[in-house]
């Protein structure tokens, strides 16, 4: 009793009911199809019931030799099996959609919520975390909708009915149910608790996992050039070590749980049967009787042996929920202005646009200060480069212009008759070439056509001629439609950056962002490139954030980010920074 207080102090059982009725609200859209998946289920229960009632009149008859209700009672068999049969064939295929299309929905409403959601709330889950609850735990909530739920449910109406049929043959046996019943119950929630919190462990260290599993495969070149292949094969180790011992001790708990319960309703079953033969004795229930009154005590015993190995599976449903609500309760991403923004679009591209940081301040939610107080502005035709040491800013200074992250004060662009504050909505006008390779498995032309779905192979080609990167791709043997591995494999790193700048081209847009996507250039064609990029492009702006000073000589204002601030360096530094390069 002592635990199961503790347990409720600690708010267990009102976090297990806050977690079902989350589940309930997100099956709505299938109440009805879960609800005629549960009647079919409790029909098919009625059915296997009424056999057992049969029973009594099946052995009354042989007793007596009444061979004309022998035949009725096997003819009834036979009919009402058939019909169970096809009742049960009818319950798996709406288990199998119903389970396949809660999976469906809520795997793509969870995708849409993460990509949709603040990128530094994302950022604070592993991208393997992220995946692990995009399958194992959505498929363990999906499999809730036709498994554990209407299962409990239909276990605990037949173990109703039984014992109520009990009841209805011998009253006294509703002492003796009622003498049991308060043990079971006890034991059903003495390991509830930790179920719950060894299934929490167990989904983080399944996240852990993945994330290793990612971690490796996507730096596997990596690994090998350091030799660093028993350092991870035992940071892998460590990671399945923890898996199993804590498989173990979910295992444990439920095993527990389960011989407690059952050991329970075997004494409540073998009273029955003990009871039931002393009333034959006494002759007060037929022999016929007493085969029924077995019978339905062990469906009883029966059912609640289901119902106990529903428990693990029901928690570690609560604990799939409450980290897919975890997930789907991110705060949202605000776009606003949208249709100012589509406005500004269209005039920018005809009049020029302006860019305006004024006061800025900005830090991020970990209460890293990163601007204190920037001031700088960037007009149409111009390209700008902001320099500095690493960690300084410079890349979050872009992730500001993109309304990836929020700052302070005045950041805002402006058009002929319109000025707006920077918001995600401005992404419409800007083309964004991100450090390192970005490249996706898929043709050039794929990858290309993400930012212009009817862009014809003529417009692919120029943008691959203004990146500098169709010398290389005419070579290839499908040319635009040659096939890029996972992470741009095939091509050089410098090949992958033109091939990004490529992608970046086809939006078309008057702000163009390149962090650092030249670095893998050397010095000439890094200038190409950039020529490329400003040639007969007066009313574009380019922003670019660089570690190398080659290209500063081609920027109309270069920008120093350091110590928090951003200010404007003149010729005789920036030559200086040359110099020391």
């Amino acid at each position: 009793m002592k635990k199961i207080i503790k347990k409720i102090q600690e708010g267990f059982f009102q976090k297990a009911v806050y977690e079902l009725q989350w589940i309930y609200q997100l099956l709505g859209n299938y109440k009805w199809k879960i609800t005629g998946y549960t009647i079919l289920t409790l029909v098919s229960m009625v059915i296997s019931l009424s056999f057992t009632l049969q029973t009594k009149n099946l052995v009354d008859n042989l007793i007596s030799a009444s061979w004309k209700g022998v035949l009725y009672i096997t003819i009834y068999y036979m009919s009402v099996g058939a019909v169970n049969v096809v009742l049960s064939m009818l319950t798996q295929r709406i288990s199998a959609k119903v389970n396949a299309k809660v999976k469906t929905e809520l795997s793509v409403r969870t995708y849409k919520k993460i990509m949709s959601a603040d990128w530094e709330s994302v950022t604070e889950h592993h991208s393997g975390d992220l995946m692990t609850r995009l399958q194992e735990d959505i498929s363990t909530i999906a499999g809730s909708t036709t498994g554990w739920i209407p299962s409990i449910v239909s276990q605990m109406i037949q173990i109703l009915i039984s014992a109520a049929v009990i009841i209805y043959y011998d009253f006294s046996m509703l002492f003796v149910i009622l003498l049991v019943a308060p043990i079971i119950l006890i034991g059903s929630r003495i390991f509830l608790g930790k179920m719950y919190k060894s299934n929490m462990k167990q989904r983080q260290i399944a996240s852990d996992v993945m994330s290793l599993y990612k971690e490796s495969f996507q730096h596997l070149q990596s690994i090998k050039s350091f030799g660093l292949l028993q350092y991870f094969e035992e940071k892998m180790n460590t990671r399945q070590a923890a898996r199993q011992e804590i498989d173990l001790e979910v295992n444990k708990y439920s095993i527990a749980s389960w011989s407690v319960m059952y050991v329970s309703g075997q004494i409540a079953a073998v009273i029955c049967l003990g009871w039931a033969v002393f009333h034959v004795y006494q002759e007060k229930i037929s022999l016929g009787t007493m085969t029924l009154l077995i019978a339905l005590a062990g469906t009883i015993a029966s059912s609640f042996k289901s119902f106990i190995q529903l428990i693990p599976t029901a928690v570690a449903t609560i604990s799939s929920a409450e980290r897919i609500r975890t997930i789907t309760n991110l705060p949202e991403e605000v776009i606003e202005r949208a249709e100012e923004y589509d406005v500004m679009y269209r005039r920018s591209m005809e009049k020029g646009i302006c860019l305006k940081i004024s006061h800025m301040n900005f830090h991020y939610k970990n209460g890293k200060q990163v601007f204190d107080n920037v001031t700088c502005q960037v007009k149409t035709g111009e390209i700008v480069a902001f320099v500095g040491p690493s960690g300084e800013g410079k890349t979050t200074m872009l992730r500001i212009l993109l309304g990836i992250v929020k700052a302070q004060g005045n950041v805002s662009l402006s058009t002929e008759g319109i000025t707006l504050p920077i918001s995600p909505a401005a992404r419409r006008l800007m083309a964004y070439v991100p450090q390192g390779n970005t490249m996706m498995n898929g043709t050039i032309a794929e990858n290309l056509r993400m930012l212009k779905p009817d862009a014809t192979d003529e417009e692919i080609i120029k943008a691959l001629k203004e990146a500098c990167a169709y010398e290389f791709v005419k070579k290839l043997q499908n040319g635009i439609y040659h096939n890029i591995g996972e992470s741009g494999i095939g091509f050089s790193e410098g090949q992958n950056q033109r091939l990004a700048i490529a992608r970046a081209l086809m939006c078309q847009t008057p702000i163009l962002l390149l962090d650092e996507a030249t670095s893998a250039l050397d010095v000439a064609t890094e200038r190409k490139v950039l020529a490329s990029l400003i040639k007969g492009q007066n009313k574009r702006i380019c922003i670019l954030t660089t570690h190398r000073p080659s290209v500063l000589s081609m920027c109309d204002r270069v920008y120093r980010i350091a110590s928090q601030k951003v200010r404007e360096i003149g010729t005789d530094e920036i030559r200086q920074i040359m110099n020391e390069f």
